[in-house]
């Protein structure tokens, strides 16, 4: 019996299916190996394999394929070192890839850091005004200041520039060059007040021991005040008018632009020149074009050919102010200024203004005058 079943015939063999053969060569560990390798790739495990291992196995199902992380790699400790995770930048926005916030909030009120706004806001960097802000819709001027009679035309190189005060109806005036001048109360016409004219009218008071004289172009206003005016003060000695006690000089005056006058012309941008000589040596003549806008402007030249003075000078215009930051190359600018006040209501302004020039030749110019607008 033993014999006649190993003597089977060799067709009988080869009846055993393809899948018992596979079985037979399988072992438990090698479906295990071959059902992750379907699991990590499906194309890369025929189908026979699969299904010999299935057999064997009971049919065990192939592993799923990786799952989707599903917590938040970025909260570890260590997630400032992921490449999944922004680290400090996980706020702005997500991470290229990996985990992608969700609890983003939006915000309503930047912290603005109000104490440090002082610091960080731009300022606007004013030029000096050597003789004082004249505020607008204010009276302001300026003065020469020396000792001694005066006499046309003067020589004002070796006078002091100072401010000017003139009481609207003239009554009184008023210098301060570290040692005030103070005229005398009560200074009465002696021609009577010349309105709107461009003749002289003098002034006069006397207290007895000393005499104060005004001689100006006067230009006044509807109800008789003074709006501007350009001349020659005196104060001193009523006997002696060559004593110590004695100064005199020329003077240029007036009511300084409203800052609504202002603001029109600045929204406007007009621009406006003005001409004029000036009022100690009236040889010299000069002339200035105003820029109005955001950011005014004003140019000016200066002649005078009996001296040989020949300069320009450039500046800013501050509220009524005008201030000089640019000369031409023969003047020596350090400790040189021009400085100016716009004068009136639109179309018919002047310019009361004070130069303080070191011309490169060694000369030196110092005068104070008024220029009328010409256009």
């Amino acid at each position: 019996m033993k014999l006649a079943s190993l003597c089977l015939p060799l067709s009988l063999l080869f009846t055993v299916s393809y899948a018992d053969a596979a079985s037979i060569a399988l072992t438990k560990a090698d479906c295990m190996e071959i059902l992750e390798r379907y699991a990590a790739d499906p194309e890369s495990v025929p189908q026979h394999l699969l299904d010999a291992c299935k057999d064997m196995l009971g049919a065990i199902a192939p592993a799923a394929g990786p799952q989707k992380q599903k917590t938040d790699p970025c909260a570890d400790p260590a997630a400032a070192n992921s490449v999944q995770c922004w680290g400090p930048w996980a706020a702005l926005a997500p991470a290229a890839a990996g985990f992608k916030p969700t609890n983003l909030a939006a915000i309503d009120e930047l912290d603005t850091r109000p104490e440090l706004a002082e610091e960080f806001e731009p300022q606007l960097q004013l030029t000096p005004l050597p003789l004082g802000e004249c505020a607008a819709g204010a009276a302001c001027g300026f003065a020469t200041k020396a000792p001694g009679l005066v006499a046309q035309p003067i020589d004002t190189s070796a006078s002091n520039i100072v401010p000017f005060a003139l009481a609207v109806n003239a009554a009184s005036f008023e210098l301060n060059a570290g040692d005030t001048v103070e005229g005398v109360e009560g200074l009465t016409s002696l021609q009577g007040l010349q309105p709107r004219g461009t003749g002289g009218s003098r002034f006069l008071a006397n207290d007895g021991e000393t005499a104060s004289l005004i001689f100006a172009n006067i230009r006044d206003s509807e109800n008789g005040e003074i709006t501007n005016a350009t001349g020659i003060w005196r104060h001193g000695s009523v006997n002696n008018q060559n004593d110590d006690n004695t100064s005199a000089g020329v003077f240029a005056w007036g009511l300084a632009s409203t800052q609504e006058t202002l603001d029109r012309l600045n929204a406007g941008n007009i621009t406006a020149r003005f001409s004029g000589v000036m009022a100690g040596d009236t040889r010299t003549s000069a002339e200035m074009v105003v820029n109005f806008g955001s950011q005014p402007t004003w140019s000016g030249n200066w002649q005078n050919a009996a001296r040989g003075v020949n300069f320009d000078s450039n500046g800013t215009i501050q509220g009524a102010n005008l201030i000089s930051t640019g000369f031409s190359s023969n003047v020596v600018a350090e400790g040189s200024y021009v400085q100016g006040i716009l004068q009136g209501a639109e179309g018919n302004q002047s310019v009361a203004h004070a130069i303080n020039v070191n011309l490169s030749d060694g000369g030196i110019v110092k005068d104070v005058g008024t220029l009328r607008q010409v256009q």
